[in-house]
């Protein structure tokens, strides 16, 4: 309980003086945000305490892939180029620790969805790769698919129209993995409870 609550006040920490050294940079194209970022890393850097040094140092490298983002030019980005310069690093720190997670990017076909439909045709049918998903996130051991994350794009898209299609794309790819969840585990029977 300490725990978290110490990190919670050490994000919002780091929100505040990265806030701080940016609030004249965004008023002035001109700027860029890599002067800002250089403050706020050498606050951070000495008013870290030693338990919190792996933690400031994702932060940083947060802050690193999000200047790279506004260093493009400020032209709008397209859905691959806001998975890699953004959403992929981000995702690549979060889950740095965790060894029995893979993540497989970039319109990816999702295998149990391909196994479930393939299942239906006929031997001379041609067979189907899959949906294609932005992020995949595959268990090592079992190498089975257990997440799934779908881009409609960079934030300031103009048009929202691929929003709904892949809120139902994501539901029907989710519908597939739990069945292929439920088939790989063996069946449960009353004398295990």
């Amino acid at each position: 309980m300490i725990k978290m609550s110490r990190k919670r006040l050490y994000g919002s920490t780091v929100a505040e003086t990265f806030r701080d050294a940016t609030n004249d940079s965004f008023e002035e194209p001109s700027l860029p945000l890599k002067q800002p970022l250089k403050k706020a890393k050498q606050e951070l850097r000495q008013n870290v305490r030693a338990e919190d040094r792996i933690l400031t140092k994702r932060v940083i490298k947060a802050l690193k892939a999000y200047q790279h983002l506004f260093e493009e030019g400020n032209r709008p980005l397209s859905e691959d180029e806001y998975l890699y310069l953004l959403v992929r690093p981000l995702l690549k720190l979060v889950l740095k620790d965790k060894d029995d997670i893979s993540l497989v990017c970039g319109e990816r076909g999702l295998r149990c969805a391909a196994k479930r439909m393939n299942k239906k045709l006929y031997d001379e049918e041609r067979r189907a790769s899959g949906p294609n998903i932005d992020v995949i996130f595959r268990n090592v051991s079992s190498n089975q698919e257990q997440a799934i994350l779908e881009l409609s794009g960079p934030l300031d898209k103009a048009s929202h129209t691929d929003f709904l299609e892949d809120r139902n794309k994501i539901a029907i790819n989710l519908k597939h993995m739990l069945k292929s969840l439920i088939k790989s585990v063996p069946p449960c029977s009353i004398s295990y409870i």
